[in-house]
Parts: C-alpha cells; structure tokens; sequence
C-alpha cells in the first residue's frame, strides 16, 4: 500500500522511467529497498473488465528475488486493480485481480 500512497501524492511520477525506492520487509524476513520503475499506462485485465490503469514494475536483483508488477488505477485513487509477483524463474507466480470496487 505504500506504492499507491506515493503516487497518489505526486502526479509526476506517471512519467515512463520513473522510480519509487521503498523500504521492504521480504516474505522470508529479508529488508531492503525495492526499487519500483513506471513503465506507462497500460489497461489492468480483471473480472470486473479492463481498467485504466498505470503500470508499475520491480526487477529482481539477485537469483530467487521477487519480481512484481502491479497495476494503479487512478480512477480508484491509485489503488492496485492487479500484481503479479513472482520469485525466481521456476516458482509459481502470485496474481492478485480487483473483483469489485465500491470507490466512487
């Protein structure tokens, strides 16, 4: 939630190449600074249709990282309307959809 909280703070991050670096505590207790690059607008596919949104991703840095891409739509005030994070090549992949959404 904090990706959603910094964009929704500063417009000007919607510009391609831009970054956000945010503190993370890992699944496996691991700290570090994730740095998170906005690749452009693109439309997040969910069950509830398409949603504008802006596309957001975290490469991973070392063998078994976690690699995420997530999906802020500004229409719902920057919050994810899809993730996707994986570790490694070989693991399973985690895929989060919004399914419905009361924001007005």
């Amino acid at each position: 939630m904090q990706l959603p909280a910094v964009v929704r703070a500063d417009p000007t991050l919607h510009t391609a190449g831009r970054t956000v670096e945010l503190y993370v505590v890992g699944a496996r207790g691991e700290a570090d600074v994730w740095t998170f690059r906005f690749v452009g607008s693109e439309d997040a596919r969910t069950p509830m249709g398409n949603v504008a949104a802006g596309k957001w991703v975290r490469e991973p840095r070392k063998p078994r990282d976690t690699s995420v891409e997530i999906w802020l739509a500004p229409s719902l005030g920057h919050l994810p309307a899809r993730a996707r994070l994986s570790s490694g090549s070989d693991s399973e992949t985690l895929e989060l959809l919004l399914q419905r959404s009361t924001h007005p």
